[in-house]
């Protein structure tokens, strides 16, 4: 659907390299990485905003690397809603060469948002504002949509109600989709692969679960945060991670997958524990403790399953824990989520 070719691209002194991507119809992709790594400059050689030094970018067969934006037939959404100040959500729909009253019409009942037409963007909340924008860049029908960053600003009752909106989007418009995000657990939420930018060289581009499981260098695997992403491997009715037997708060049929854990949720203790709702305990190795200003983290080893917690000074010192101590570590199934 997507394919870029030894692309270059230069912003100032800051040079995109991006030697092969591909995507596939109706694929999701999350681009992660610090900020100044590219990202946005990734998308915006995409859109045609900026102009390609060498290289070549192919959208369904057609190479497009000199087009101009608006013969692209791709939209783009940013972290700031862009909506017309004097039109009603109804003429901000409508507005775009692609964009067709009927299909707006279906659009904006399959998503639920009749009731806002009337209004102009000054009285819209903050959610329904970029929700909007996301509809609007729909209703042109493009062949591709970009995100970048488009819940930065959101609450977390925002950023959940349109979690939900990209969903219900890609199921009824199967419309591919690349997303540009900070946020580790907003990426294995919403993609089918996930692309890791350092320095404006794309670092990895895999699934979730391979990425967890099997970080390709040091920048990613520290990139991927102090949140503990646990790859998953069903085997018959059980589950596993690097051959550790892990319990989960319901059944999940697919073969693989990530889960995350908390560190704050992980409990310490010298001692195996009596049969309880922490149905997860094992034997584990401390590699590190790094103090901290309120709590530290310990970072330990189960077999190959790398996990970190996190404890305060007295209960460090309570377990003596120093690297080559062994603790069993604990953790209730209810404290996993699950990526599925």
């Amino acid at each position: 659907m997507l394919k870029i070719e030894d692309l270059k691209v230069r912003k100032g002194d800051f040079l995109l390299e991006i030697p092969e991507f591909e995507m596939e119809t109706h694929e999701m992709i999350s681009i992660l990485g610090p900020s100044g790594s590219g990202k946005t400059t990734f998308l915006e050689a995409i859109m045609g905003f900026l102009k390609v030094q060498s290289g070549k970018i192919y959208l369904y067969g057609n190479d497009i690397t000199h087009l101009p934006p608006w013969e692209r037939n791709i939209a783009i959404v940013y972290q700031s809603p862009y909506l017309f100040p004097h039109l009603t959500v109804k003429k901000n729909l409508l507005f775009g060469s692609r964009a067709c009253e009927m299909f707006v019409k279906n659009l904006t009942e399959r998503l639920k948002i009749s009731d806002l037409l009337d209004r102009y963007p000054h009285q819209l909340s903050a959610g329904q504002k970029q929700r909007i924008s996301i509809i609007r860049a729909i209703a042109t029908r493009p062949l591709l949509l970009l995100m970048d960053e488009p819940f930065n600003f959101l609450d977390p009752q925002n950023k959940e109600d349109l979690r939900e909106l990209i969903r219900e989007i890609r199921e009824f418009f199967l419309l591919p989709i690349i997303l540009v995000t900070h946020d580790l657990e907003e990426a294995i939420y919403y993609s089918d692969r996930i692309g890791i930018l350092e320095r404006g060289k794309l670092k990895s581009l895999s699934k979730p679960y391979d990425l967890i499981k099997s970080p390709p260098d040091d920048f990613v695997a520290s990139f991927l945060g102090k949140a503990n992403f646990i790859p998953v491997e069903k085997r018959g009715e059980r589950y596993f991670s690097n051959g550790v037997e892990i319990f989960l708060p319901q059944r999940v049929d697919k073969e693989s997958f990530v889960v995350m854990l908390r560190p704050q949720d992980v409990i310490l203790s010298e001692t195996e524990p009596p049969r309880s709702s922490a149905r997860n305990h094992f034997k584990a190795k401390v590699l590190d403790v790094v103090a901290g200003s309120k709590v530290n983290e310990v970072k330990l080893e189960a077999g190959n399953l790398k996990i970190s917690a996190y404890v305060t000074d007295a209960s460090k010192d309570e377990l003596q824990l120093a690297p080559g101590k062994e603790v069993y570590v604990i953790f209730k199934a209810t404290a996993l989520h699950i990526f599925d």
